[in-house]
């Protein structure tokens, strides 16, 4: 059963005790460094992060703090503190989870970040850092900073998780343009865990946090169900049905982001089998990387031939979500190519009786499809907030990644289901 309020107050007051502990610890029982001096401005963050095991030096004693943090480094540890989960990889880079929860979340969008093993601006992470902490971008208000008035780092200093510093001249800078360096992300990273820490002191306020953590209440008429692949192992079915799963999005396969291969998933037959037999609603889901109008028909005749004819409860999704790193053969995409693709895979699905559905998140919306396009399709959409937020109707809401459903060996995608069932 996915746990529900009493779990999230555990899991609330567990996390206040080891931030309690992790921000009081004293300097005598931390570790030391080499290169991390007494009277360094960046030593008490440095030192308190080392004990808790948050961050870590170099096997010949150094921290290098002046080493750039890469962007993978920098989204893992601000998630991390803000509250979200350790994230499985997506693709072959260990924190692409990361930038996708980033992507899924409004957080960033694709043009922003396109190399997770480079530098990061530090106009990014106070963009990603407010939006993790779910803090209103500053607007209309005097910027206390000479050289940027950007609405999140404003937010950032309001509650003291930015200060800057003050250059020769007495004026206030932030340095919005220039890659972040070890130094001054564990400054950051502590403020987060201080922040998140006093915030979680609030009863009220930390209920109403927990309310927009992702687990919406239940629309109604909706069905509740979750979306799979081989990345969530092996599934036990009958623990999911009794847990009050009513269905299941399970992927049939995908096409590699660089070189264009096409894949089944591992466990498509398994998860099929184990959710029909389990009682489970069924649909099914194709990850594309098409290029053109050929490759998402190719895409749409693999699906079919795994299928083999049979029936489904729910609909066939064509899932494109943009890969915008160097070596991704879809970078830079044109909107006209990818609707073209969608079109294609969706009317080709149709041809065999199933219905059809697309998935896409918010800067899909804005920036992937034409929405004159889409105003005639079925649309399932991710979003992992407690309100769905559209003026436009959805027939699927992923609201959440991080579920905990009986039968799950670890998190699993949560879903409502409005639409009509096949």
């Amino acid at each position: 059963m996915r746990k529900g309020k009493h779990y999230l107050n555990l899991l609330r007051v567990v996390t206040v005790l080891l931030l309690a502990v992790m921000l009081t610890c004293t300097v005598s029982a931390a570790k030391t460094f080499s290169d991390v001096k007494k009277g360094d401005w960046f030593e008490p963050y440095v030192t308190v992060l080392a004990d808790a095991g948050v961050v870590s030096g170099y096997p010949d004693g150094t921290f290098l703090p002046g080493r750039t943090t890469t962007a993978g480094e920098a989204l893992r540890l601000i998630l991390g503190a803000a509250g979200v989960g350790i994230l499985e990889p997506v693709d072959s880079h260990w924190a692409s989870g990361y930038l996708w929860y980033c992507y899924r979340n409004g957080y960033l969008s694709p043009t922003d970040l396109t190399d997770l093993s480079g530098g990061i601006s530090r106009r990014l992470i106070a963009q990603v850092t407010a939006c993790a902490l779910g803090l209103d971008p500053v607007l209309d208000t005097a910027s206390p900073f000479a050289d940027t008035d950007d609405p999140f780092v404003q937010a950032l200093y309001d509650v003291g998780i930015l200060a800057g510093s003050f250059d020769p001249k007495g004026l206030r800078k932030f340095y919005p343009s220039q890659t972040i360096i070890r130094s001054e992300m564990s400054s950051v990273i502590y403020h987060v865990f201080e922040y998140v820490e006093n915030r979680a002191k609030e009863p009220e306020k930390a209920e109403q946090d927990t309310e927009d953590s992702g687990l919406a209440e239940r629309p109604e008429n909706a069905l509740f169900g979750v979306d799979v692949s081989s990345h969530n192992g092996e599934i036990n079915w009958r623990k999911a049905a009794d847990s009050g799963v009513e269905f299941a999005m399970i992927r049939v396969g995908y096409r590699g982001y660089t070189e264009g291969k096409l894949y089944l998933d591992d466990r498509f037959l398994e998860n099929l089998r184990g959710a029909i037999n389990a009682g489970l609603k069924v649909g099914v889901y194709f990850f594309s990387q098409a290029v053109s109008r050929e490759e998402a028909v190719e895409e749409a005749e693999l699906l079919l031939d795994a299928l083999d004819g049979m029936p489904l409860a729910l609909p066939v999704v064509y899932d494109y979500e943009p890969m915008n790193y160097e070596r991704s053969r879809t970078k830079d995409l044109d909107a006209d190519v990818i609707t073209s693709c969608m079109k294609a895979f969706c009317r080709r699905v149709e041809r065999d009786g199933y219905s059809s559905m697309v998935y896409l998140y918010k800067h899909m919306i804005d920036s992937c499809y034409r929405l004159s396009d889409l105003q005639n399709e079925t649309l399932w959409y991710a979003r992992y907030k407690s309100e769905l937020g559209l003026d436009y109707h959805v027939d699927m809401w992923q609201y959440t990644n991080a579920g905990e459903v009986d039968g799950f060996p670890g998190s699993v995608d949560l879903n409502w289901y409005f639409g009509p069932e096949n």
